[in-house]
This record gives C-alpha cells, structure tokens and sequence, in this order.
C-alpha cells in the first residue's frame, strides 16, 4: 500500500511539475509574441511617419518645380513683351524714315 501511495505521489509530482512547466512555457511564449507585437507595432508607426515624410518632402518639391515653372513662364512673358515693344519702335522708326524719303 505505501509502494502504491508513493507511486502515486511521485505521479502527482510529475503531474504538478509539468503542469507548472506549461504554465510557464505559456507565460514565456506570450512575453515573446507580444514583445514581437509591439516590435511591429513600432516598426509600423515608424514605417508610416517615413512615408508621411517622403510624401511631404515630394509635396514640397513639386511645390518648388511649380514655382521654377511659373518664374520662367513670367520670364519669357516678360522677355515676349520687351522684344514686342522694341519691334513696335523700331517699326515706328522706320515708318518715319519712309516718310521723310518719300517727301523728299
């Protein structure tokens, strides 16, 4: 009878150690999964703050490409109208000359 209450007792003890040892082993692999959770998680926010930049940083240069474009759009209107006015003057003096030869 005591080989069968020893018996017995060690199974109990083998039983409580194995059950402690799942316990543990399901605390330790809810640690890891949720460490790798918000390793993810960071990984994530982090992905999405260097988009959030990129497209900033491409807003940006098309802000300044749009800028470049209307400067020499301005430029050239600017360039057109010079060239329009010293067209019209020289016509203006030519036309004068005409006249004085043919008066003469």
């Amino acid at each position: 009878m005591a080989e069968m209450y020893a018996e017995y007792g060690v199974i109990g003890v083998v039983v409580v150690l194995f059950s402690g040892m799942l316990y543990w082993f399901r605390g330790f692999v809810e640690r890891l999964v949720n460490n790798k959770l918000e390793d993810l998680e960071n990984e994530i926010q982090q992905n999405r703050e260097i988009t959030i930049k990129l497209i900033d940083r491409w807003n940006k240069e098309t802000t300044k490409a749009d800028r470049r474009h209307e400067s020499v759009i301005a430029n050239a209107e600017r360039r057109h109208e010079k060239l329009t006015f010293e067209l019209r003057t020289q016509s203006e003096s030519l036309n004068f000359l005409k006249g004085k030869l043919d008066k003469s």
